[in-house]
């Protein structure tokens, strides 16, 4: 929750407008929480089969996780879908997470079963 304190009703305008910039502008969050946590929280608490709860699990352990997991949420919202079209173009190329490193390409020239 966004809040401030004003002496005078000009001062009060003032404040709200800042805070009403604040929440155009994505610059209003005063967390350190990252995308991780919000994903453990959200897993936690949601309502499904426990099968799908591990189809999610394991997406967000081998792909989401290790790419956008420690980022903080403040700083998704103010870089905008950015980041997840590139992790989107990333698993394009590769869709294993290669133990940690960056995306390798592991496409060859032989076809399929050879």
């Amino acid at each position: 929750m966004l809040s401030g304190s004003a002496d005078t009703e000009d001062t009060a305008i003032v404040i709200r407008d800042r805070l009403r910039q604040q929440m155009r502008d994505n610059t209003a969050a005063r967390t350190n929480v990252t995308l991780s946590y919000l994903l453990d929280e959200w897993l936690s608490e949601h309502q499904a089969e426990e099968t799908t709860r591990d189809s999610y699990r394991l997406l967000i352990n081998s792909f989401i996780g290790p790419a956008l997991g420690p980022t903080p949420l403040a700083q998704l919202c103010r870089r905008g879908p950015r980041p997840f079209e590139q992790l989107y173009t990333e698993l394009r190329v590769c869709r294993r997470r290669c133990h940690g490193r960056v995306f390798v390409e592991h496409r060859t020239p032989r076809p399929n079963g050879g």
